[in-house]
């Protein structure tokens, strides 16, 4: 193990810093993070469509230091290029185009490339213009270079993080974000602490009162129960995901055939599966809408007696 860490490039001590991360995991438990949680969703959802704008980014600097280096490789040095900024090789080239994204004394760079005659020697070691530069090429390409990299380009990263915010703040005000799942098992867990994944029907309705808008709903809340026709199975008990279902078609409507509740319900059924490995199924015996309606009928044959007995 020691030879492993001897062979690292870096020092292994610079690896402990990345358990610095691990303190993200706060903002899960505290409510007044939640802007700053959606900026790191935000971030995290981006990630992808930057890395392919930052190859583009890659693949057009390449092509523009390919460029700089066949134009300008020969300019006499003065002004703004000395031994580092010129595009004598690749690597100074790139390193010069990277500095002119920011927009970084791109003039500077450019008066300096547009130099002419008596400042320089148009017949410098008998190449074509010399050491001079080319003032019509330099201005198109330097303006063409700002433009696509620093004003498309560059923009363009700042418009996907933008949309992938709207986006996150557009779910968390019409439907169920994942703050909303994380909620409803944090809560199961008090009413279910041995994890059967079931909770008795008596305490359905404290515990649908006991959630966080907008799956939340507050007493009294025994007519939405009976509207959701839960399947309660052998020992009057109520399966957590049968819930978590009726409340989350509760929320958005009746959009069981759209593509997002379909996708919404894979994300459900991918966070059930982190609590629990597998779905403990029992014997459907009713329904909370056949429960009601043998309640009435109870109440009915109760009354009725009463009113016999008298």
């Amino acid at each position: 193990m020691e030879d492993v860490m001897i062979d690292l490039p870096i020092s292994p001590t610079l690896l402990r810093v990345v358990r610095v991360f691990r303190i993200g995991r706060i903002l899960r438990l505290i409510k007044a993070a939640k802007g700053i949680r959606k900026l790191l969703f935000a971030l995290v959802v981006s990630l992808p469509a930057l890395f392919n704008i930052g190859a583009l980014l890659g693949l057009i600097t390449f092509i523009y230091a390919i460029l700089g280096m066949s134009l300008f490789g020969h300019v006499k040095l003065q002004g703004a290029l000395d031994d580092m900024v010129n595009f004598q090789t690749f690597g100074r080239s790139m390193q010069l185009l990277f500095r002119l994204m920011t927009s970084a004394g791109w003039n500077d760079v450019l008066e300096s490339l547009m130099i002419q005659p008596p400042d320089c020697d148009p017949h410098f070691n008998r190449q074509t213009n010399g050491d001079c530069g080319h003032p019509l090429l330099a201005i198109t390409y330097f303006t063409s270079f700002i433009i696509i990299s620093y004003m498309i380009v560059i923009n363009m990263y700042i418009a996907i993080i933008l949309e992938n915010f709207n986006q996150a703040h557009q779910e968390e005000e019409i439907g169920i974000v994942e703050d909303d799942l994380e909620m409803f098992y944090i809560r199961w867990s008090k009413y279910d602490p041995h994890a059967t994944q079931f909770i008795h029907f008596a305490q359905l309705s404290d515990f649908i009162a006991s959630l966080d808008p907008p799956l939340g709903i507050g007493k009294p809340n025994t007519v939405a129960l009976v509207s959701f026709n839960l399947p309660i199975s052998r020992g009057n008990k109520i399966h957590c995901l049968d819930i978590l279902h009726a409340l989350v078609k509760h929320v958005l409507g009746h959009v069981e055939e759209t593509d997002n509740f379909k996708q919404l319900q894979e994300q459900m059924d991918v966070k059930f599966k982190k609590q629990f490995p597998t779905r403990k199924e029992l014997e459907i015996v009713s329904s909370t809408r056949i429960w009601k309606r043998q309640e009435k009928a109870a109440k009915t044959i109760q009354n009725t007696w009463r009113d016999y007995q008298r």
